[in-house]
């Protein structure tokens, strides 16, 4: 299973945008690890009643905190690192887990 992981302040109509892409282009068994950083809009109650896993930080922390926090929560086998402002193509983790395999 694949563990995506993004880290979110506020900006609800972009999250939005990203869950619709996500949603609709992610393949086979995933789950949705966001790390809210204190957003003071809705965006950590959408994201929660989509079915992802929301881990409320206190307040703004740094990337690298809020994806150590993500990789506590993980349950995958693969790890994926997103920012809430990336549109997904379609099949995007189908690709990157068949180039991360391919041997030279």
């Amino acid at each position: 299973m694949l563990s995506i992981i993004v880290a979110i302040h506020n900006q609800l109509a972009m999250n939005r945008l990203f869950w619709q892409h996500l949603s609709a282009n992610t393949e086979g068994a995933w789950e949705l690890i966001v790390i809210d950083n204190g957003s003071s809009d809705a965006s950590a109650a959408f994201f929660a009643a989509q079915g992802a896993k929301v881990i409320h930080n206190g307040g703004n922390y740094s990337y690298p905190y809020c994806q150590n926090r993500g990789i506590e929560a993980a349950t995958g086998d693969t790890l994926a690192f997103l920012n809430n402002d990336v549109i997904v193509s379609p099949a995007w983790n189908t690709r990157l887990l068949a180039s991360m395999q391919h041997q030279i």
